[in-house]
C-alpha cells in the first residue's frame, strides 16, 4: 500500500516539474499571453461625410476617414505603420467647435496583409478611448485598450494621439 502511495507522489510530482517546464519553455518562445505598451499617432482625412440636422441647432455626423496609424512605441516584431478606414458618428451642437460625442469603428492593414479592427469613444476635444476588437494573422487573440487625444485639425481632417496596452494571446 505504502509503495503504490509513494509511486503516486513520484508521478505526481514528475509531471508537475516536466509541465511546469514545458509551460515556461512554451511562455519563452511567445506563446503564452505577452503584453506591451503602444504609443503614437494617427493621421485622418475625411473621405466621405454625411451632415444631417437632427434636432433646431444638433447635427448628427457620419464620415469615413482615410487614416494611417504610426507606432512610436510597439512591439519590435511589428510593422510601426498600419493604413486603414475607419467609420464614425458624432452629434454636435451647430454653435460648438467640436462635436461632444463620437463613436467610431476602425479596419487597418499592414504591409504584410494582416488586419485589426478596433472601437473608440471621443468626448470633443478631452480625448477619449479606443478598444481593440480582433484581427488576423500576427494580430490573431490580440486585446488591448487606452486613450486618445485630439492634438490638431488638418484640412478635411486631423491629428489624433493615442497609447495604451496590448496582450496577445
Amino acid at each position: 500500500m505504502k509503495s503504490k502511495f509513494l509511486s503516486a507522489i513520484v508521478k505526481s510530482l514528475f509531471l508537475s516539474t516536466f509541465f511546469s517546464l514545458a509551460a515556461g519553455s512554451i511562455q519563452a518562445s511567445g506563446h503564452l499571453p505577452s503584453s506591451w505598451e503602444v504609443q503614437g499617432t494617427n493621421y485622418a482625412q475625411i473621405i466621405d461625410s454625411d451632415v444631417t440636422e437632427i434636432d433646431d441647432g444638433l447635427i448628427r455626423i457620419q464620415n469615413q476617414n482615410a487614416v494611417v496609424f504610426t507606432f512610436t512605441k510597439n512591439r519590435d516584431d511589428f510593422p510601426s505603420e498600419l493604413s486603414g478606414d475607419c467609420f464614425e458618428i458624432q452629434l454636435m451642437k451647430i454653435t460648438d467647435q467640436a462635436p461632444y460625442s463620437t463613436d467610431g469603428f476602425c479596419y487597418a492593414v499592414d504591409i504584410e496583409g494582416d488586419h485589426i479592427t478596433f472601437t473608440y469613444h471621443g468626448n470633443g476635444l478631452e480625448g477619449g478611448t479606443w478598444t481593440t476588437g480582433n484581427g488576423t494573422g500576427k494580430y490573431e487573440g490580440m486585446s488591448g485598450s487606452g486613450t486618445t487625444s485630439f492634438e490638431a485639425p488638418l484640412h478635411e481632417g486631423f491629428i489624433v494621439s493615442f497609447e495604451g496596452k496590448q496582450t496577445l494571446e
